[in-house]
């Protein structure tokens, strides 16, 4: 965990719109590596303790549950309502920071007494249907249209809303991370349904090109993810 995850969480609970919370952030992590640790199999590699002492110093990216693993050592808690858990917050110094792609989501995490320092909007990208439901949804999806660059948390045709991914790492970490001002991203890649994976695995090798242009690395933490054969794999 950075030392500035802190002082940056109580500057931006200050502030009321999300807008604002979010350009607290803006650079705040400039040149630092993004550790993003997901509940994929090559986490069970590694022990909470190791998990904990490597990551003491280091800014690190919890997706759901992960959390339960590096708690005391997570400056972002990557979060959606897709198999929502409950998590033990008390004496939380983390930044929890939510996906919302229904309009009563916000409505839930208040209702519910959810902790919630930062949202970050989704919207499915499919101006024909709706917002992108039905059989051939995926093809609107950011992972099959390939726009890399409405990515960006301050991309100017979309402002503050995120095309969908699918996923947290590409609606949520990858533009969080560049963002802060990152110039590395490590992760271990989550579980997905079977269309899911082929699109995202398909997309790997776009976007790997994509944040090589912005100047960011990208490793993976694993030697079975069916991404691009390109991007190094490594071990912590």
């Amino acid at each position: 965990m950075k030392s500035q995850t802190n002082k940056l969480r109580e500057e931006l609970l200050k502030l009321e719109e999300p807008q604002d919370r979010l350009k607290v952030l803006k650079n705040q992590y400039e040149g630092e590596t993004a550790y993003v640790i997901a509940g994929g199999p090559s986490l069970k590699k590694y022990d909470s303790e190791f998990l904990n002492e490597f990551m003491a110093d280091k800014l690190c990216m919890s997706i759901k549950q992960s959390y339960n693993l590096v708690k005391n050592v997570t400056d972002f808690h990557l979060l959606n309502f897709c198999n929502f858990a409950p998590y033990d917050w008390t004496d939380n110094n983390s930044i929890i920071t939510w996906a919302i792609f229904e309009q009563f989501h916000p409505q839930m995490i208040f209702q519910n007494n959810l902790e919630s320092d930062l949202f970050i909007p989704i919207f499915r990208n499919n101006p024909n249907t709706g917002g992108g439901v039905g059989p051939n949804k995926m093809i609107h999806s950011l992972a099959e249209r390939g726009d890399w660059d409405t990515m960006k948390l301050d991309h100017t045709e979309y402002g503050f809303n995120q095309p969908w991914g699918p996923g947290i790492m590409y609606e949520m970490a990858i533009p969080l991370a560049l963002y802060l001002g990152c110039k590395k991203i490590v992760y271990a890649k989550t579980a997905m349904g079977p269309r899911e994976i082929k699109s995202v695995a398909a997309a790997t090798k776009g976007i790997y090109y994509w944040l090589k242009e912005q100047g960011v690395e990208w490793e993976i933490v694993s030697d079975t993810n069916p991404g691009y054969e390109g991007i190094p794999r490594i071990e912590l």
